[in-house]
């Protein structure tokens, strides 16, 4: 949510059209989101503009910090949703506002443990007593897995998309770090040196230019990431949440890497 993330994601504003699984929580993800929630009367909020779950309630407010992203990824506002611009971690809304809220990867954007602290802080005094929230939460393991099983990964693309291999060097680099908030340039020195001569990735997955292209775009960003390990999320939501319960998301690629997290029974 810092400013020097801000060219990253211009960047990733005009492939987000073509963006799907896991980045981009197409079907059946928000079928599945929608069994987790009260129903389409609830009063709800998301943190985000992620366009896939704008039709999720009949009264649903995205918060978003970025006017650029309400201004290209949002779909408009109707009159069961609109976009507001402001900051998860001091939100613009009364005390038990909303029924529930949700969030699609957005705790990756949150510096751990503060901002991430600060933000839940801030989902429980919005929510309703009894409310709930359920966030799609990318969490790393809790060991690393060995270079010759990211090498494996990145070559058994074919048909699919360059950023499943750049997410999963991200989450990687938690283990070298040392610590769950990471810069994003840590994954592309990995894969760098893992894949010297990038055309190898080509040749395997049948990547176009345009596609090889996109592995730079952790190249030169100052963009930091947060995966932090479920022991750690469980500490972190737990200082203001009693109830906390994990998901399966669904069978798509690093989907075991991305559980639902509800959390509920919010303390007072």
């Amino acid at each position: 949510m810092e400013s020097q993330s801000i060219p990253h994601f211009r960047r990733l504003i005009p492939l987000w059209r073509k963006m799907g699984l896991p980045l981009r929580p197409r079907e059946p993800l928000p079928s599945a989101l929608a069994r987790l929630l009260p129903g389409r009367s609830a009063k709800l909020l998301m943190l985000g503009v992620t366009p896939d779950y704008g039709d999720l309630s009949d009264d649903l407010t995205a918060l978003d910090w970025s006017t650029e992203m309400i201004a290209h990824i949002w779909p408009g506002d109707t009159q069961s949703r609109r976009a507001v611009l402001g900051d998860w971690r001091d939100m613009p809304f009364e005390n038990e506002s909303f029924d529930a809220a949700i969030g699609d990867n957005a705790m990756t954007m949150l510096a751990f443990p503060d901002d991430i602290d600060a933000t839940l802080k801030e989902v429980r005094r919005v929510l309703k007593p009894g409310g709930i929230a359920v966030f799609r939460w990318f969490l790393a393991p809790d060991s690393p897995p060995e270079d010759a099983e990211l090498k494996a990964l990145a070559l058994s693309l074919s048909g699919r998309a360059s950023d499943i291999m750049r997410w999963r060097f991200a989450i990687d680099a938690v283990h070298e770090a040392g610590e769950p908030t990471v810069p994003v340039t840590a994954a592309w020195r990995k894969y760098s040196r893992l894949f010297p001569d990038f055309g190898e990735l080509a040749r395997a997955n049948g990547w176009d230019d345009a596609e090889m292209a996109e592995l730079d775009i952790y190249r030169d960003s100052g963009v930091r990431f947060t995966f932090p390990t479920q022991a750690q999320m469980e500490a972190a939501a737990g200082r203001h949440f009693s109830s906390i319960e994990l998901v399966p998301s669904g069978d798509y690629p690093l989907a075991e890497f991305a559980p639902f997290v509800i959390l509920s029974q919010a303390r007072r």
